[in-house]
């Protein structure tokens, strides 16, 4: 039962999972939480703690049981979280440092992957482009030596050009 307004004091006469806040007896919980922790209220003072089956510091977030962070021992990649690869028996962020022009290094399931920036596209590999960049290139000249300026877009010229267990490889703007 909520006490009106300027009924509190001191959390007297507040339940014991509610703290006088404003002068109302209140849940001092919403919001004061993060990273897998649960808020709970213990004689009108809330304490943030792990959810079950998770463990760490609860006011900087907490991890799965059994799972190691940043800079922590591993055995192999399931030790570690998910964005997060055993290397050299450590845990630590697999992207091998900046992608290509206009792409990220994102971590699926403890491989890095890299991919095109938002509103970007392309190739991750060699460099994304913008899409709203329609007439990007008058001639191969302004593409790089990978790809080849077709339809005013910068593109791979590979598509089409190799069949059945063959590699396309482009040299100067060339299939």
């Amino acid at each position: 039962e909520e006490v009106p307004v300027n009924q509190c004091n001191n959390n007297t006469p507040c339940d014991n999972l509610l703290a006088c806040i404003d002068g109302k007896c209140q849940d001092p919980c919403p919001g004061h939480c993060h990273g897998n922790t649960i808020c709970e209220v213990r004689d009108h003072v809330p304490n943030c703690v792990c959810k079950p089956g998770f463990s760490g510091n609860p006011f900087t977030g907490c991890q799965e049981q059994g799972v190691s962070v940043a800079d922590e021992a591993c055995a192999d990649n399931h030790s570690c979280i998910k964005q997060l690869a055993c290397i050299d028996g450590i845990c630590q962020n697999p992207c091998p440092g900046p992608c290509y022009g206009n792409t990220i290094c994102e971590v699926l399931e403890h491989v890095p992957s890299c991919s095109c920036k938002p509103g970007f596209f392309g190739n991750p590999h060699t460099g994304c482009i913008e899409e709203e960049s329609v007439n990007q290139c008058l001639n191969n000249t302004s593409c790089d030596d990978q790809l080849a300026c077709i339809d005013g877009k910068c593109q791979d010229p590979c598509p089409g050009h190799c069949h059945g267990n063959t590699i396309c490889e482009v040299r100067d703007h060339v299939p």
